[in-house]
């Protein structure tokens, strides 16, 4: 289990860094190992919602690769579809689908049907479809994948409790909130059971879950999961990052609905200002922020 997983992204990155760079004077700047330190860097980097240096390394790491490699490498195709999530990341929803449709044909006429980057590529294709608002398609891809990942992986693989969590997400999202709280409450509870109710992946699942309580009216059920969740998320992967600011946003977005539109403005107002100091003013998150703010600020008066 790494630092990164853990949510320990700052000491992760402090580990890094310094890798990178004896890798790059030992090594060479084109070795592999230097190669896959750097792209390690870059995950790092874009967990840490820097997602625009993200997006710098790993273009130049997919050139890099194609060239030592070859294009239908499977790091090669790796690394286009990091990238692809990043442009996500960035807003850049069209590129990041012409490139994740390229890696997906692709990775299915290099590995066989089964292969869990196969599946990896149709759920990252389906998670940008559901962010270009195409939650049919994404359903779809989503429920023969899942049946696919319990086949191959297990029911409690960490992909496969991961591609039932997205499932729900699209179930959400066409409004079939009933069906999206059974998935959430299973996920949660087998998540809780298999890496304890503080781990990074668990609290993904309580944020999705309290999204669908609020979707179904039940506002006060998701303030009471929403509060815990912004004080674990803070201690677990610190106040400044990228997940915990959008804890802030949700709950802040409950408080609203509840009324508590005095409260919904103190997260906020400091929300916004810590974003675009970490994130920066023109990063998606931010611009998010800034216009919930607006909105709030508009409801207030």
């Amino acid at each position: 289990m790494t630092l990164k997983s853990l949510g320990r992204t700052n000491e992760a990155l402090l580990l890094v860094q310094p890798l990178v760079k004896s890798s790059k004077q030992i090594l060479g700047i084109n070795h592999p190992g230097t190669l896959s330190t750097t792209l390690t860097l870059a995950l790092i980097i874009r967990a840490l919602g820097q997602s625009i240096d993200a997006f710098s390394l790993l273009q130049t790491l997919v050139r890099k690769y194609g060239a030592l490699m070859g294009p239908e490498h499977p790091k090669t195709l790796q690394v286009n579809q990091h990238l692809a999530c990043t442009l996500l990341d960035l807003g850049r929803i069209h590129e990041a689908l012409q490139l994740q449709q390229s890696v997906l044909e692709t990775s299915q006429r290099v590995f066989p049907p089964n292969h869990p980057r196969v599946m990896t590529a149709i759920q990252t294709l389906a998670v940008i479809f559901n962010a270009l608002g195409d939650h049919d398609n994404a359903l779809q891809l989503q429920q023969p994948l899942v049946e696919q990942s319990k086949q191959v992986l297990g029911n409690d693989h960490r992909d496969t409790l991961r591609r039932i969590q997205n499932l729900a997400i699209t179930f959400r999202n066409l409004g079939r909130f009933d069906e999206a709280l059974q998935f959430q409450q299973s996920m949660l509870q087998k998540a809780t059971r298999i890496w304890g109710p503080a781990h990074p992946s668990t609290l993904i699942k309580i944020q999705s879950l309290a999204i669908t309580l609020r979707k179904l009216g039940r506002f006060n059920d998701a303030l009471e999961i929403q509060q815990d969740l912004v004080a674990v998320s803070k201690r677990v992967i610190g106040s400044d990052h990228p997940f915990t600011f959008r804890r802030i946003q949700n709950l802040s977005t409950t408080l609203a609905y509840l009324g508590r539109k005095h409260e919904s403005l103190e997260l906020m107002n400091p929300l916004v200002d810590k974003s675009v100091q970490v994130l920066g003013e023109t990063h998606p998150d931010t611009l998010c922020y800034i216009k919930s703010l607006r909105l709030l600020e508009s409801l207030s008066n």
